[in-house]
């Protein structure tokens, strides 16, 4: 093999050092500077990135704020119309009761006045059927003779004692 002979080896350590020189100065002068750039532009491209994503999250975090600090200002809005209106359901529903009452007040009276009115017709009628009864029964079995209104008289003063 060629390259192992020993007295080609200056020249090719020659050649190898030249080589060495040329390669080092084209990538030193043309290929490291364009590396070079290329990392320090991804290193600014990815430093703008992180910064706009702080910007970005600082943003967010604010919006998250206005917007929790709206959704309570709403929620607590919210909470004093509901109250408002449970209120104005309270005051009407008292309102409707204290009208209610008064109307079955009015009723209750007005059928107690019907009732005791039925209870004295009907005290009336009784009064007079018994005053009757009771002038022919006693004519029938004692043979006492009772005037209708004196019959009329101790039947209704019974009958009020009895019923009330």
């Amino acid at each position: 093999m060629p390259q192992l002979d020993l007295s080609s080896f200056p020249s090719q350590l020659f050649w190898l050092a030249i080589t060495f020189a040329l390669l080092y100065l084209i990538m030193a002068k043309a290929i490291l500077p364009q590396i070079t750039s290329v990392l320090q532009g991804r290193q600014d491209r990815i430093s703008s990135d992180l910064e706009k994503a702080d910007h970005m999250k600082a943003e967010a975090e604010r919006m998250e704020e206005e917007y929790n600090s709206s959704l309570e200002n709403t929620r607590s809005k919210a909470s004093a119309i509901i109250a408002k209106a449970v209120t104005k359901a309270e005051e009407f529903s008292k309102k409707k009761h204290s009208e209610l009452d008064a109307v079955l007040a009015k009723k209750a009276e007005e059928a107690d006045k019907m009732i005791a009115g039925a209870k004295e017709q009907a005290i009336k009628e009784m009064t007079g059927i018994s005053a009757d009864l009771v002038v022919m029964i006693t004519d029938k079995l004692t043979k006492i003779n009772v005037s209708k209104n004196e019959a009329s008289e101790r039947v209704a003063k019974l009958l009020k004692d009895k019923i009330g």
